[in-house]
């Protein structure tokens, strides 16, 4: 398996269905020293060292995946330009080596744009990824454009993920 170094920065981290405050508290303990927070429970010593899961620089090595398993929550990708999974091949690149029930994608036509990738060639690629979208589109010049007056396909895609059962949506 290939060692990716993902920074931590570069994820969208949102909780999924987590049913306690103590679960939230969790998750900052296993991840607190990646994002540069501190743990107010335990010291490093005590705690789960953040350094098993990321090398010297601060980049995550692994997904902790039993933990996100065990506290219900869900690690999303999304395709954020200037960062190593921004255009579509190297997001596969990722999902290949780290995709499970935790960790997922989360698909934003404008960034797309952004990156000169094609939209409809990204969608093809991970739609088998995707669990959540963003509503955001780009005109060939870069510049956000109200949803649908871009060159992204907004409209396309938005009936593609609906077909596949994609009903998480957030409006940027």
């Amino acid at each position: 398996m290939k060692n990716y170094f993902i920074k931590l920065s570069a994820l969208l981290v949102m909780l999924v269905c987590v049913e306690s405050a103590q679960a939230q508290f969790n998750l900052g303990n296993i991840l607190g020293g990646v994002l540069g927070g501190k743990s107010s429970e335990k010291t490093t010593s005590e705690s789960t060292k953040t350094s098993d899961l990321t090398n010297d620089s601060g980049y995550l090595t692994e997904i902790p995946d039993d933990y996100a398993k065990s506290e219900d929550v869900v690690l999303l990708h999304e395709n954020e330009k200037d960062i190593y999974g921004d255009i579509a091949d190297r997001c596969v690149d990722l999902f290949d080596e780290l995709y499970c029930d935790n960790f997922k994608a989360v698909f934003d036509p404008a960034n797309f744009v952004q990156c000169k990738q094609d939209t409809l060639e990204a969608w093809d690629m991970l739609n088998p990824y995707i669990t959540y979208m963003h509503i955001k589109d780009a005109g060939e010049d870069g510049k956000v454009v109200p949803a649908g007056e871009g060159i992204g396909n907004v409209g396309a895609i938005l009936k593609k993920y609906y077909a596949m059962g994609g009903r998480d949506l957030t409006l940027e």
